[in-house]
């Protein structure tokens, strides 16, 4: 014979056979929830020093917290704190002076051992360190209407595997410039003249801001095909 009886927070009991012998067992749906602020950093000669804070993580049920297990994202290994003190919920961390961006991940774990969801965060240590644009351009002069082809593939942001984030705003020197886009690659028709084009490339931060680089120009002749 089973029997199951409801219990406080995210437990039922659960009895079986004729003794009764019964044993709190987990409910679904329950787990904590971690929840990642915003951290702050301080970037010295020894590298960055990050205080995280995940101090708005919370339990889903009437019990408590009492596991944090902070992902780095540096390679080191998970660092599991215990209790609610400032020391667990907002730890601190030295990152190289190479890195410039890491994802951490938080998973909180409650007095009843259910676990949440990770929680995940991009954190960039060197927020002051903008991209470099650089670009090409095929053919660099030639009859008009001269189509061209602008690559931006040269730019580059401060952390290589940032690259892939990069936008691109074009300015072809004969009207308002492009909007920002994340292809570096473009073609534009050009009519008779010298025309002074600029690229600007800019790294997403964190969603609401910007790393922009300063602009680099190039000049293109366009002869006229009578």
């Amino acid at each position: 014979m089973m029997e199951k009886r409801s219990a406080p927070g995210a437990l039922f009991v659960l009895c079986i056979g004729g003794a009764l012998s019964c044993s709190l067992v987990p409910t679904q749906g329950q787990r904590p929830v971690a929840v990642l602020g915003t951290p702050d950093l301080r970037v010295t000669e020894q590298g960055v020093i990050v205080v995280f804070d995940g101090s708005k993580s919370y339990a889903t049920t009437d019990g408590k917290l009492n596991a944090y297990i902070w992902d780095y994202g540096d390679g080191s290994a998970p660092q599991a704190l215990f209790g609610e003190s400032d020391k667990s919920t907002k730890p601190t961390h030295t990152y190289l002076a190479a890195q410039n961006a890491v994802t951490i991940k938080l998973v909180v774990q409650d007095d009843d051992g259910l676990s949440s969801d990770p929680a995940t965060q991009r954190v960039f240590l060197r927020k002051n360190q903008a991209p470099t644009a650089k670009f090409a351009l095929t053919p660099t002069t030639g009859v008009a209407p001269l189509i061209t082809t602008l690559d931006g593939t040269g730019s580059s942001a401060a952390d290589p595997n940032e690259n892939s984030l990069l936008q691109y705003q074009w300015d072809f020197g004969d009207g308002p410039p492009t909007a920002y886009v994340t292809n570096p690659v473009i073609q534009h028709i050009f009519k008779e003249g010298l025309h002074t084009i600029s690229l600007r490339v800019r790294l997403p931060v964190d969603g609401q801001s910007f790393l922009e680089s300063t602009p680099v120009y190039q000049t293109l002749t366009v002869t006229s095909g009578a």
